[in-house]
């Protein structure tokens, strides 16, 4: 017998030994498909780092929305779909609690500073007219830009 002999009788004994509901996929369809996927998961990485980045910088509001306001998991899952963000509750919740872990003293500085400052801002504009409530803001927000040295 020769090499396609061979080669014929082999795969009629593989044929005859996988079911036939079993599909053979070839060496090249299999290294094929391996770098389909590898591109795949190559492109999904930067939109997850993406908005992992962005979750984090927006984690300070977050964590202000939960402690102050009672947001729920659900409730700020919405919130960030409305914004754009592609992800779950569960994938919301994990990033919380991992860049929590990480940060809290720093979420909890910044969610005293934005509270004194709402104060700030009530207490200053408590008595003006409601025309004047814009501009007075903004004397405010840039008077504590320059105190940040911003």
């Amino acid at each position: 017998m020769n090499n396609i002999d061979d080669r014929i009788s082999l795969e009629k004994q593989v044929e005859a030994a996988c079911p036939a509901h079993l599909h053979r996929v070839n060496a090249n369809d299999a290294f094929a498909a391996k770098q389909v996927l590898l591109l795949a998961s190559l492109g999904l990485m930067p939109i997850d780092k993406t908005q992992r980045k962005l979750f984090s910088e927006v984690m300070p509001l977050i964590y202000m929305l939960r402690k102050k306001e009672g947001y729920t998991f659900k409730r700020v899952t919405t919130l960030l779909k409305d914004c754009g963000f592609k992800l779950t509750q569960s994938s919301v919740r994990v990033y919380y609690y991992s860049l929590l872990a990480e940060h809290e003293e720093e979420y909890i500085k910044t969610m005293d500073e934005k509270m004194a400052l709402m104060s700030e801002i009530i207490r200053e504009t408590q008595d003006i007219e409601f025309s004047a409530i814009s501009g007075k803001v903004a004397e405010i927000m840039e008077r504590k830009r320059l105190q940040d040295g911003f």
